[in-house]
């Protein structure tokens, strides 16, 4: 205190200078609890209300600090502003309400005449803060003593009893119930009740209590469908899930709009423990579908969760199931790179390798196109896939990592496989026409350099790799082509138009610089 003292009195201190962060000496007094120092630097005419960089005020920084004589201090001897908020928009009453300081909060209400109705930026009030805490003698004060409205809402909709159920705060739920009549189904915009935000937080002691006592809907759904039981099963609640089901009666085959089943959701998240219970004790349907033909098994494979792919097979689950787009389990674990899935389905079920699916899709087809090298060796290496298989458009595995990039399969089809670089397609596009329509140069420098790919070959249009690659400008391609590979410029499509015209066509300037320069 002598020092501060000194500084202002004989240095002439300026009382109201700010540090880098914009912080006073009276909001680091106020931080601190140095009670004599703040109301010496109110007297010398401190800005009470000055702000730092996160907005905060000396008050709001002695509130949060739990310095209530700092606070009275500041209000009663340097008529600080109650209302005033920080940076998050929160009032010095907000932040004692959610410290459960009901000391604070009456003080501030009665002698500081604090708004209790105040709303930070998110629509929350002083009373929701309390009750997310749990404070519930807070709660009381606000709502007997100062008519805070117990069903007011925040912007999101969610009601001072959503909020205590998210957090679980069973004395202040009770209180609301009993003693507020607050509206135990009412949902917030994304139709989400206290009931299902209790369930998927945890909370099995609110939610037996909003059911049972409170008659709270089980099976009611928010507004993409999803019930009480499909988000506890969500987040892996088990015994919330048990207690749904066992002792609330919640609807196990209970859908959503796309046909979701709760047991399709935990198989998706690996839930083996909930899968069990839900197929195992409770009945539900393992094959059900979705919109788009999904089942849990099929979400299992495609995940990886072979734990979750292995029970459901075994308890009866149809391991030929088809997607509405004709994937099998299978495939869905060769495109996603799940290869103890796709070894499981293999060796222990016998499943055909080469089997197709909707687009003529085979494993091998689908693990190339996605990238997933260690499930290309493995098919063909220790199942014998075949390598030159096609889908219905007539591209074969190694097609379809050209197209997409994947050099490294592209090499391993080529080099070990012998799979042909230069076989067409339907459309009579080659591995080499479609890396370059898709910008892929690693690949085409592989497939042009390494295995002398046919660069001149044509299409059913007459196009060639090198006028593809001038029609979408892609000048490094065409550099490549002509200048390393002599690709033939001259070429004419079935409309007569060359290289140099379908780069004139499309207005690529640099492209048609270069074959002007090779005089095309």
């Amino acid at each position: 205190m002598d020092i501060v003292q000194y500084l202002v009195e004989e240095r002439k201190a300026n009382v109201n200078a700010v540090g880098d962060t914009g912080e006073t000496a009276l909001m680091r007094a106020a931080a601190e609890g140095y009670i004599r120092i703040v109301q010496y630097l109110v007297g010398c005419g401190a800005d009470v209300n000055a702000k730092d960089e996160v907005r905060d005020t000396a008050l709001t920084i002695a509130v949060e600090s739990q310095n209530m004589d700092v606070v009275r201090s500041l209000i009663e001897d340097g008529g600080a502003e109650v209302n005033e908020i920080d940076g998050a928009g929160y009032t010095g009453l907000m932040k004692a309400a959610a410290q459960g300081r009901t000391d604070v909060v009456r003080y501030l209400v009665q002698e500081g005449g604090a708004d209790v109705d105040a709303t930070d930026g998110a629509g929350h009030t002083a009373l929701m803060r309390a009750a997310r805490g749990g404070h519930i003698e807070v709660v009381r004060y606000l709502v007997e003593e100062c008519k805070a409205d117990g069903n007011a809402v925040n912007e999101d909709g969610d009601s001072v009893l959503l909020q205590s159920a998210a957090e679980g705060q069973f004395e202040v739920i009770k209180y609301l119930v009993e003693e507020c009549n607050v509206d135990v189904n009412a949902t917030n915009l994304q139709g989400a009740t206290p009931f299902t935000v209790a369930a998927s937080a945890g909370h099995i002691e609110v939610m037996c209590y909003l059911v049972k006592e409170c008659k709270a809907d089980v099976n009611g759904k928010v507004d993409d469908g999803d019930t009480a039981l499909m988000q506890a099963v969500h987040f892996g609640h088990i015994d919330v899930v048990r207690v749904l089901i066992g002792e609330c009666e919640a609807n196990v085959n209970a859908m959503t709009e796309d046909g979701e089943t709760a047991l399709m959701r935990a198989a998706q998240y690996g839930h083996l423990e909930i899968v069990q219970y839900l197929a195992g004790k409770c009945g539900a349907n393992m094959d059900a579908a979705d919109v788009v033909g999904g089942t849990a098994l099929l979400r299992a494979a495609a995940e990886g969760y072979i734990d979750v792919v292995r029970y459901l097979v075994e308890a009866g689950a149809d391991v030929n199931v088809k997607g509405r787009d004709g994937d099998t389990a299978l495939i869905l674990a060769a495109e996603f790179g799940q290869l103890e899935v796709v070894r499981y389905l293999v060796e222990e079920w016998g499943a055909n390798v080469d089997a197709t699916e909707g687009d003529g899709y085979t494993m091998l087809i689908a693990a190339a196109q996605y990238g997933h090298i260690n499930v290309v060796q493995y098919l063909v290496e220790q199942r014998g896939a075949n390598v030159n298989a096609t889908d219905r458009d007539g591209d074969t595995a190694l097609m379809r990592a050209a197209a997409e990039g994947h050099v490294e399969i592209v090499r391993y089809l080529a080099e070990d496989c012998g799979a042909d670089v230069n076989v067409q397609d339907n459309d009579k596009d080659t591995a080499l026409i479609l890396a370059v329509q898709c910008r892929q140069f690693d690949v085409i420098r592989y497939l042009v350099g390494e295995q002398r790919a046919n660069v001149n070959a044509v299409n059913n249009s007459g196009t060639t790799a090198l006028m593809r690659a001038a029609a979408i400008g892609d000048l490094e391609s065409v550099r490549y082509l002509v200048g390393t590979r002599s690709a033939d410029v001259d070429i004419t499509d079935k409309s007569g138009s060359t290289a140099l015209m379908w780069a004139t066509g499309a207005g690529h300037i640099d492209v048609i610089q270069f074959l002007t320069g090779m005089q095309a």
